[in-house]
């Protein structure tokens, strides 16, 4: 697993390497957010598997798709304005 890299399961679990940071957690937490809205079901066939698919396709720019940014989103509005991922837009963009 790479520095950036983080997995989240539908009910809540988050896997990520130790040197994973604070807003990296947050966003995933965001995808947790998308997992209690849509369900277990919804959440792996309409974000995690087409998510998990453009990263590899386009790892390059997959903090760019729409997964990704909907989860920044949420996490956003979850953690506030003053949280990691508010302030980092460099890697989390919304």
């Amino acid at each position: 697993m790479n520095i950036n890299a983080g997995v989240t399961t539908a009910k809540g679990g988050i896997h990520a390497a130790a040197s994973f940071t604070l807003a990296g957690l947050e966003h995933e937490y965001g995808h947790h957010l998308q997992a209690l809205q849509l369900g277990t079901y919804a959440y792996y066939t309409t974000i995690a598997l087409p998510s998990l698919y453009n990263m590899a396709k386009d790892k390059l720019n997959h903090s760019s798709y729409w997964t990704e940014i909907d989860a920044n989103r949420k996490a956003i509005n979850y953690f506030g304005s003053g949280s990691d991922i508010a302030i980092n837009p460099y890697n989390y963009p919304r």
